[in-house]
């Protein structure tokens, strides 16, 4: 039902939401969960893309800060998946890997002048 409502809100309020209840729903039983987990993983994707952050710097003030909670919020919801359930990930394990060196050389708050 959360993938459902993910696929179909353009609040990012709302979606921030979503994966703040998916975060729970892992941290306390994502082992039962982990199909879950490839139903997620495309927003997860979607939301900790470096280009969308890289534009929402440019955009609004709120934008900005709401496009950074909702990649906190996916970063957290990936961390524990990778923590807890490595194997039940490792299929994805490139593409987390490739998504994350591209994220650290974003930092929202660094002055690169």
């Amino acid at each position: 039902l959360i993938t459902v409502k993910l696929k179909e809100s353009k609040d990012i309020n709302y979606n921030i939401i979503l994966f703040n209840c998916l975060t729970s729903i892992a941290r306390n039983n994502a082992r039962k969960n982990t199909e879950v987990f490839e139903k997620i993983f495309p927003f997860i994707c979607k939301y900790i893309s470096y280009d969308l952050l890289k534009k929402s710097s440019e955009s609004s003030n709120e934008e900005f800060e709401s496009a950074n909670e909702i990649a906190e919020s996916c970063l957290y919801l990936l961390e524990i998946y990778c923590l807890k359930h490595q194997f039940e990930i490792s299929s994805r394990l490139t593409d987390i890997i490739c998504i994350l060196l591209q994220l650290v050389e974003y930092d929202p708050y660094y002055d690169y002048s």
